[in-house]
């Protein structure tokens, strides 16, 4: 075991740098770049992922003085500026080991005050941290001991989720990043069941590889051929002689002359708005990219949701037979576990021996990525409030249970759906299952003049939304946690009168 004495160096100043190579070299940590600034020294450094909500950059800062002052605090945050830094995060290092006679004074009292989260180190913890059989778990305590879970909580209920809580999904990496040389891929699902996840951790796979060079882009904002090509010349720096389908296709066409014997792999996230712009207008842009994927060493990853998906089903669209499509629904049991257990036990979280809280847990929420995120947030947010790291039965009940979760819950799974989608999933609540014909059959009773396809468009979009399942010719749903969030969150009655009159007014009333 490596150790550190500082007594062995003259004075402060010149202690400073090998104790930041010290850490370093026991936590994994790489340097990247220092700066001073009124009397305090700051150490950029890059450290190894860990399942704790802190950037992947952040400065060490020494502080000098054995009793600190107001000034210093302001002069910590303004060396975060100077550091570059985008985050509040930073371990602030004071090697003496014991405190100022006044209390007021203490370094670790007045950066409480602070925004920052600016962890302390004394001497005795920097001790303590360099002599631990386990380094990054004696630095993980030392951090939770100063920080709120809230704070340092990983889990992701917005946005895509970083590499360190990616968690299954293997097989849908392995059949993209081992064949996307030969073939193209449309990744399609409902909200928030992680294709912008998985396509990021594409990304980070396909740049570890030599023989590809990717290209991604987010187009979420990207609703007109303007805002494609004006987005492509900003993020991708390339330069086109006209915003044009055609003048897109002669840039890129040179592209394998920039990047010889690599397969350039174009990844595009949320594709429907210009998807359905493109098919309005003949699909010039989208002809375009198929053109290419055939002459050039140049494939496609596409993710997007109902546009995407029917085109993917339309024989007269350019996307069929393009891609092989890949639907994203539910994780399995094992990795919804994970996606509870790995950070919990990363956070010194312990979930009660009263049972299997985690298998309780991945039931409330489906094995839905994104609601096991969410329910796990919230019971960190629930004991952080008790100031305890036990997670108990009756919060998980109290949290799985809430019409708070329950809303959460219907506005993820029904986020793009249509009246017609939601009234087949509140009819599916009185029954066990439905069919085709019996629910066409219901619309008919009510006077709803439906169009055979408009209904088969409907059972199909809440199958690839993972809302349904189809056994045969029944509908039934796809985990039973989604008729419980239904009935408590939802005015089922009162939704689905509502629903009728919008479909009344959108197709009329038969006569």
């Amino acid at each position: 075991m490596s150790t550190f004495s500082w007594n062995s160096f003259y004075t402060y100043e010149t202690c400073q740098s090998p104790v930041v190579d010290q850490l370093c070299i026991l936590l994994g940590f790489t340097r990247l770049d220092e700066r001073s600034y009124k009397g305090l020294m700051g150490y950029v450094v890059r450290a190894p992922a860990l399942r704790l909500k802190i950037p992947p950059r952040f400065p060490i800062i020494f502080i000098p003085r054995r009793e600190a002052r107001a000034e210093d605090v302001t002069a910590l945050r303004d060396l975060m500026g100077v550091l570059n830094m985008v985050s509040y995060f930073a371990l602030v290092i004071d090697l003496r080991d014991t405190p100022p006679p006044n209390p007021q004074q203490a370094l670790a009292h007045l950066l409480r005050q602070a925004t920052h989260d600016f962890i302390v180190l004394d001497g005795h913890a920097l001790r303590r941290l360099l002599a631990a059989r386990d380094h990054s778990r004696e630095l993980v305590e030392i951090i939770l001991s100063q920080v709120d879970l809230t704070v340092v909580s990983p889990y992701v209920t917005s946005g895509p989720v970083p590499a360190n809580m990616f968690f299954g999904r293997e097989a849908e990496l392995k059949t993209i990043v081992r064949t996307v040389r030969d073939t193209n891929f449309a990744i399609v699902g409902g909200r928030k069941i992680g294709k912008t996840s998985i396509l990021a951790r594409v990304l980070h796979l396909l740049q570890e590889i030599p023989e590809y060079h990717p290209f991604y882009l987010d187009c979420q904002a990207v609703h007109s051929y303007e805002d494609f090509f004006e987005t492509v010349e900003t993020m991708w720096r390339l330069e086109l002689p006209a915003r044009t389908p055609e003048a897109f296709r002669r840039v890129i066409t040179d592209l394998p002359t920039r990047y010889p014997l690599r397969t350039i792999v174009m990844l595009f996230d949320e594709i429907d708005g210009l998807l359905a712009y493109d098919i309005e207008r003949g699909e010039s842009l989208f002809r375009v990219f198929r053109a290419l994927s055939q002459e050039l060493a140049l494939r496609f990853v596409f993710c997007g949701d109902k546009v995407l998906n029917n085109a993917l089903h339309n024989p007269r669209l350019a996307f069929f037979n393009f891609c092989n499509r890949m639907v994203l629904s539910y994780l399995r049991p094992e990795e919804a576990r994970r996606v509870v257990t790995d950070p919990m036990h990363e956070m010194g979280v312990v979930l009660d021996e009263d049972g299997d809280l985690a298998a309780q847990i991945i039931d409330y929420a489906a094995c839905h990525p994104n609601m096991v995120q969410y329910l796990c947030q919230k019971l960190i947010e629930r004991i952080n409030q008790r100031r305890e790291r036990l997670i108990r039965r009756n919060d998980v009940e109290s949290v799985g249970r809430s019409t708070e979760y329950a809303e959460y819950f219907a506005e993820v799974l029904w986020g793009s759906t249509t009246s017609l989608e939601r009234l087949i999933t509140l009819w599916l609540l009185e029954r066990n299952h439905l069919t085709l014909g019996e629910t066409a059959h219901t619309l008919d009773t009510a006077g709803l003049a439906v169009p055979l396809e408009h209904l088969e468009e409907a059972f199909e979009s809440l199958t690839l939304y993972s809302i349904l399942r189809r056994e045969g010719p029944q509908y039934t749903f796809a985990a039973p946690a989604i008729a419980r969030v239904l009935r408590r969150g939802t005015d089922v009655y009162g939704s689905a009168a509502s629903y009728l009159e919008e479909l009344r007014a959108s197709y009329g009333v038969k006569q």
